[in-house]
């Protein structure tokens, strides 16, 4: 504990703080607290969180598995399983302390991804003076991929915190002259977790082959704690993993193969590129390279290159290998490393105290405009972005619950699955302060009207006509439709059907709400039955029916 009395950490929380302090002004400016969760899985990460929140509330541990199939038959965008559920449970115990809602999620969900500049501030304080440190910060904060999630409520910067972590473990590992064994272990359930809150904490699996490569510590391989620290992951994560694996894969994009893996190099290099400039890539090259040519093994600045290089080159391998899909931000457990790189390499090329000659004054200059120009792409994106699109699920979700006993609901979306997710996290939310309330079903129209796999391919419509449709839904005894429209939308045929018979003179149901898109023009409309109608929950629940019951 005492690096928390040390003058370092006084300063690296100072600017941590700032950080966060700016990450929250910007997302209020654009809305993150108060647009819900209009795009991809979002919603879904929500409805897993609030899952874990209410089963540890109500502990029904005598059959936890019957617990799951309730809640997945109201609520079926409920989905651990697809993914780990460690950062689910981290958040659902968060929400013992703070309200289960959506503005909560967001607010963790961006505490997590700025917290790794407390650590990159701590790290470049060793060796570097706080004007760096500082650059390091607002380098990390302003990033666009940094910048983008904060927009949302994904564990992909939860996960490069953690990788983080462990990458930092694993250097005290083999610099230890005692306890090893205790620091073998670490590494190991750090990994695990990494593993346990998205399947690309795999990549620590390649992390140590890099770091002894690089560091010479051959030792290593011989040493048992080495080996100790896969117990965990095999004990835990690789039995998860086996009996999820039909899930996961479902979200594999691409086949794997060198016309991939090629792909995927160029398109991962592009995403570091674009977020520190070519010349934060040419500094971090010189962080990486100039450290383990220059100074002794046991500097911090060498040691921290080895991490630093190791870390992000098993992220870009691992991102570059596996063919799930093409996304920058899954890139973010590399950017810890890359922008420790880049400061690694303004320090040894000058720019820090006491590594070359140059006087302090050219040395500011040097620094400032470095970093003006790596600084640039974040302060583009925040001047070129847009708020997000506010669907005012939570508005519609309390016109709903204010009629008392809902039954069945069709959510249905522009956006597919992530509309119908957002309805399902507003209803949650709207309803926490009851228990789980098995008397509303919520029934996705893209599995009850038509049929695909979790990425839209073999799509199906299971009705032709919007009558078809009418009476699917007056069989079903549905008696609410929530849906939306947005300009520039591409709906689903299902939903064209859809919005195309509640439109016409013979629904059987009435617009009874019209909430106008908050931020961008649209609109979500909420019809009710003309007449009352009997809910026939038998085929609700089989809509609902969870995989693998």
């Amino acid at each position: 504990m005492h690096i928390f009395k040390t003058r370092e950490f006084r300063h690296a929380l100072a600017i941590f703080s700032v950080c966060l302090i700016l990450s929250i002004l910007y997302s209020f400016y654009f809305g993150s607290f108060s647009s819900g969760f209009p795009g991809g899985d979002e919603g879904a990460h929500f409805i897993n969180s609030f899952f874990v929140w209410r089963f540890l509330g109500d502990l029904p541990f005598s059959d936890p598995l019957g617990y799951a199939r309730e809640f997945y038959l109201s609520y079926p965008g409920f989905s651990i399983g697809l993914w780990p559920p460690l950062y689910y449970l981290f958040v659902g115990l968060v929400f013992f302390a703070v309200p289960a809602t959506p503005e909560s999620a967001m607010a963790i969900n961006l505490a997590v991804t700025i917290l790794p500049v407390l650590l990159i501030c701590c790290l470049v304080l060793r060796f570097a003076w706080w004007p760096l440190a500082l650059l390091a910060g607002l380098l990390y904060t302003l990033s666009p991929v940094a910048v983008n999630e904060t927009f949302f409520f994904r564990p992909d910067f939860p996960l490069a915190l953690v990788c983080f972590l462990a990458a930092l473990t694993w250097q005290a590992y083999a610099n230890a002259k005692s306890n090893t064994m205790l620091w073998g272990f670490a590494y190991g359930v750090i990994a695990l977790a990494a593993i346990m809150v998205k399947g690309g904490g795999w990549l620590l699996g390649l992390y140590p082959a890099f770091h002894i490569l690089f560091s010479g510590q051959w030792r290593l391989l011989r040493a048992a704690p080495t080996y100790l620290a896969t117990l965990p992951v095999i004990i835990i994560a690789v039995p998860w993993y086996m009996l999820t694996s039909r899930l996961s894969a479902e979200g594999f994009m691409f086949e794997g193969g060198l016309a991939y893996a090629t792909q995927a190099l160029t398109f991962n290099l592009g995403v570091l590129a674009d977020n520190v400039t070519i010349l934060g890539m040419f500094l971090a090259l010189a962080g990486a390279v100039l450290p383990m040519w220059k100074l002794p093994p046991d500097s911090p600045e060498r040691q921290m290159a080895t991490s630093m290089l190791s870390l992000l080159l098993a992220t870009l391998l691992f991102q570059s290998l596996v063919p799930v899909a093409l996304v920058g931000r899954y890139m973010a457990p590399a950017l810890p490393a890359l922008v420790m790189l880049v400061i690694l390499g303004l320090h040894m090329l000058g720019v820090s105290r006491g590594i070359t000659a140059l006087n302090p004054g050219p040395r500011r200059v040097l620094a400032i405009f470095a970093g003006a120009v790596m600084l640039l792409p974040g302060v583009i994106h925040l001047a070129t972005a847009t708020a997000q699109r506010d669907l005012r699920m939570d508005e519609a979700a309390a016109f709903i619950l204010a009629r008392g006993d809902s039954g069945i609901i069709v959510a249905d979306g522009s956006g597919g699955a992530s509309a119908e997710h957002d309805f399902m996290a507003a209803m949650l939310s709207a309803g926490r302060a009851a228990r789980l309330n098995t008397k509303i079903n919520i029934i996705r129209s893209s599995k009850f009207l038509s049929s695909s796999d979790r990425m839209g391919n073999k799509y199906q419509l299971a009705a032709e006509t919007p009558q078809a449709v009418g009476e699917m839904l007056l069989d079903l005894g549905a008696g609410i439709v929530v849906t939306n429209r947005f300009e520039g939308d591409a709906p689903f045929k299902h939903s064209l059907l859809l919005q195309e018979y509640l439109a016409s003179g013979n629904s059987a149901y009435y617009l009874a709400h019209t909430l106008e898109h908050g931020y961008r023009k649209g609109a979500t409309f909420i019809y009710f039955s003309r007449q009352a109608l009997t809910p026939n929950i038998a085929k609700a629940q089989n809509i609902n029916k969870p995989p693998g019951f």
